[in-house]
């Protein structure tokens, strides 16, 4: 009697005992996994994002500094040819104009 009772309290006490274990060794390396996966996949995440939003940021900054760039320079310089060239043709015009 003692051993049959023996035999079947540790069939069912091991089986007990392996289902518990199984169950909360799943749930420890799940929350574990899930953590370092979470935290690599964000660490990866975060520097893809980031280089491609700063590439993407550049390109738009580069652009717009160089159409504004351009604009203000030819503005410059359009204003400052249109003085010298109305002015050296005024003074060349008044020149002749005082020869004839």
């Amino acid at each position: 009697f003692l051993q049959i009772c023996s035999h079947v309290f540790l069939q069912i006490c091991s089986r007990v005992f392996l289902q518990i274990c199984s169950h909360v060794f799943l749930q420890i390396c799940s929350r574990v996994f899930l953590q370092i996966c979470s935290h690599v996949f964000l660490q990866i995440c975060s520097r893809v994002f980031l280089q491609i939003c700063s590439h993407v940021f550049l390109q738009i900054c580069s652009r717009v500094f160089l159409q504004i760039c351009s604009h203000v320079f030819l503005q410059i310089c359009s204003r400052v040819f249109l003085q010298i060239c109305s002015h050296v043709f005024l003074q060349i015009c008044s020149r002749v104009f005082l020869q004839i």
